[in-house]
């Protein structure tokens, strides 16, 4: 994922956070699809394509690509309008499967803290997402996430 730019950081984003609970569900991807549509970062971008890539590194590389795009991130700069996008991206996937997963909610811990968002600013950004917000130390530094006991091996894609 070297020299990225905002829009595959962005497709990317939404793909790391399906993956946290190892599981990516078709309503996670019809939601994003929609998504998609409707941004126009994503105007050039070939969807299907990046998909199909997308959901083959996930499944190859399991957790590893979630800590590599972190990795990723950490180094990309980014602009404030596109840091409450990309958070805004990630509260739609974690609420697609109406499923809170803790690895979502430490993902989004995580990606918020390599953003530099406070959560006061967070909870005025997002109101409605308060309870994700609050208490998100108890997540910690780590960037290790697990499913269960388990590491997260591969991903599979769930009707």
């Amino acid at each position: 994922m070297e020299n990225i730019s905002f829009d595959r950081v962005l497709f990317k984003t939404a793909f790391a956070v399906m993956a946290c609970d190892g599981e990516i569900h078709r309503n996670e991807i019809s939601l994003f699809k929609n998504i998609a549509k409707t941004n126009p970062y994503f105007l050039n971008l070939d969807f299907e394509n990046e998909l199909k890539s997308v959901v083959d590194d996930i499944k190859s590389q399991g957790i590893n690509y979630i800590e590599n795009y972190l990795k990723v991130l950490q180094k990309f700069e980014i602009k404030e309008k596109q840091k409450l996008l990309l958070v805004e991206v990630i509260l739609k996937i974690i609420e697609a499967d109406k499923k809170i997963d803790d690895n979502e909610l430490k993902f989004l811990n995580t990606v918020t803290s390599i953003l530099n968002l406070n959560e006061q600013f967070l909870i005025m950004k997002f109101p409605k997402h308060l309870n994700y917000f609050l208490d998100m130390s108890k997540f910690g530094d780590n960037l290790e996430f697990k499913n269960g006991n388990t590491k997260i091996e591969g991903v599979e894609v769930i009707n």
